[in-house]
C-alpha cells in the first residue's frame, strides 16, 4: 500500500545546529568540529572505550548535542580484526562525551531524532550482513526498544520525519522508499517507480527532495516530490 502524504508541508527544525562534526583517521578517536557561525575548525580527542569507524551513525539532537551509535571497532592495535559493536554515546557542546547503554551490535545505520526519541534503521549486523533491524532510543528514559523491522535489508539509510511519518531510503535490494508510521509501528510504500537503488530523502522549507544515485554508474538525479507554495 502506498502512502499519500498531506499537502501541508513544514520544516522540522527542532534540531538546529551551530556546528558539524566528523571522525577522522588515522587517529580514530579524533573529532573534527566545524563551526557554522564563524566557519572555524577545531579538533578534539574524545575519551572513548574503542576506536571509531567512519561509518558510525551520528544524529543531531536539541541543544547542539550529537547522538552516536554503532561501530566497527578496530581495537587499540591495528593488527586486531575489526569487531562490530553497539557503542552508543552523546557528544556534548563542550565536546565531552556521555557513554550510554550499548544497543544491538550494528554499524552503517541511519536514522532521525523525533519527539524525544532517536529512530535508527538498517546497517550491518554482527555477522557483517545488511540487516532489516529498526530501533528506538528514548533519551529521557535512556533505554532501547526494538521496533518493526524494515521491509527489506537496508544500509546507510537517509531518514526524515514528516508529520508523524519517517521516510526511509538507503542502499538496499529494493528500489522503494518506505514510510514508517510512528503511531502504528508499521511501514507502507512511499515511492517505488524509480530504478536507482541509493536514495537520500531530505526536507527543506516547503519542499521534499529525493536524491537518487546509481551505485554503479554514479549517475545522479534530484526529484522534487511535493511542492506547496
Amino acid at each position: 500500500m502506498k502512502t499519500t502524504l498531506p499537502q501541508k508541508l513544514y520544516n522540522n527544525d527542532s534540531c538546529k545546529l551551530d556546528f558539524l562534526c566528523s571522525f577522522t583517521s588515522p587517529i580514530r578517536n579524533q573529532l573534527t568540529v566545524f563551526s557554522l557561525k564563524d566557519f572555524s575548525q577545531e579538533k578534539s580527542i574524545l575519551n572513548l572505550p574503542e576506536f571509531i569507524d567512519e561509518n558510525i551513525f551520528i544524529c543531531p539532537l536539541p541543544d547542539n548535542k550529537m547522538f552516536c551509535y554503532g561501530n566497527l571497532s578496530w581495537g587499540y592495535k591495528e593488527y586486531l580484526a575489526p569487531v562490530v559493536t553497539g557503542l552508543t554515546f552523546i557528544i556534548n557542546p563542550d565536546l565531552s562525551t556521555e557513554i550510554l547503554e550499548e544497543g544491538i551490535k550494528c554499524y552503517g545505520s541511519g536514522g532521525v531524532f523525533y519527539d524525544g526519541n532517536v529512530y535508527i534503521f538498517g546497517g550491518y549486523n554482527e555477522k557483517r550482513r545488511i540487516d532489516k533491524i529498526a530501533l528506538k532510543y528514548n533519551l529521557q528514559d535512556k533505554n532501547w526498544k526494538i521496533i518493526s523491522s524494515l521491509p527489506v535489508p537496508s544500509l546507510f539509510c537517509s531518514c526524515v520525519e514528516y508529520m508523524g511519518l519517517i521516510l526511509v531510503g538507503g542502499t538496499s535490494t529494493s528500489n522503494k522508499i518506505f514510510a514508517y508510521d510512528i503511531a502504528t509501528n508499521s511501514y507502507s510504500e512511499f515511492l517505488s517507480e524509480l530504478k536507482k537503488r541509493r536514495f537520500c530523502v531530505k526536507t527543506t522549507g516547503m519542499l521534499i527532495l529525493l536524491i537518487h544515485v546509481d551505485f554503479f554508474t554514479k549517475a545522479k538525479a534530484i526529484t522534487l516530490l511535493y511542492e506547496n507554495l
